[in-house]
């Protein structure tokens, strides 16, 4: 298997150009924008200083997009919340291609709202979904959709992605927190990586103890990421995120070390 990009999601209370800095600095292959933290206007405005900054420290861009908010609810069933909710997240892949991002991480949620797929609806479902594809491959963004976590509401989960893929061509997003969250063992997810794996894209490297979304440096939890790994196709050509929740850039310099040791063991 070719050697997979390595990068980073960005630390939110320092700017875009820290974090694509450091990026170039810790030699990471890209980095990831959490559109939380830089809406799509800031994006838009400061685009040409962002992809030069991209291109002076020889890094790609990934984009997450915005989630948690009534206004990025793709997977509500109420009709209103559900289209401007696509109004909203089509403006942010547009931000996304402005910046020259080649990936869009996306939460197909619903939070508060009856999901679809609990109403059964699923063909809106694939339908919104799609639109934003559609918009997506316009501007040259690939569509990454995420596993979900949550026990309170049906959330959009790995086996959902299946079905997702299948009716909509977007890719998938591992986030390898929310699964073990959700009751995935290591082994569950190789074998999820080793049956589905030409879908999957882009990987959320979310280290955790088991029972809550903990975003730990990488290594610091139980996830056995090697056995992942060692699941991928022997052509796999994705993209890994260390998705680390940390104000110091010094644990994802460290954590990309280790996720280095890991890849080599196992390539």
């Amino acid at each position: 298997m070719p050697r997979p990009r390595r990068g980073f999601s960005s630390i939110g209370s320092q700017g875009y150009d820290v974090a694509i800095e450091r990026g170039g600095m810790y030699g990471f292959d890209f980095v990831e924008l959490t559109m939380n933290d830089y809406p799509r206007d800031v994006l838009s405005a400061n685009a040409d200083r962002i992809r030069s900054l991209a291109e002076e420290h020889d890094v790609d861009l990934v984009v997450h997009l915005p989630h948690g908010s009534d206004d990025n609810m793709l997977a509500s069933s109420d009709r209103a919340v559900r289209e401007s909710s696509l109004e909203t997240m089509q403006d942010a892949v547009l931000a996304a291609g402005d910046i020259g991002a080649e990936k869009a991480v996306l939460h197909i949620d619903a939070t508060d709202h009856l999901q679809l797929l609990e109403a059964g609806q699923p063909d809106v479902l694939y339908d919104t979904v799609s639109e934003l594809k559609a918009t997506a491959d316009e501007v040259g963004v690939e569509i990454c959709a995420e596993n979900m976590l949550g026990r309170k509401r049906r959330r959009i989960s790995l086996r959902d992605l299946v079905d997702i893929v299948a009716e909509t061509g977007v890719s998938v997003t591992i986030d390898t927190g929310h699964a073990a969250t959700m009751g995935y063992s290591s082994a569950d997810i190789a074998s999820y990586v080793e049956q589905y794996g030409e879908s999957v894209s882009h990987f959320h490297l979310n280290d955790t103890h088991g029972s809550s979304d903990d975003h730990l440096a990488f290594g610091a939890g139980r996830i056995d990421f090697a056995e992942i790994f060692a699941a991928l196709p022997a052509d796999w050509v994705g993209t890994l995120c260390l998705e680390i929740k940390t104000d110091d850039y010094g644990y994802i310099e460290y954590s990309g070390q280790r996720l280095d040791a890991v890849l080599e063991a196992v390539l």
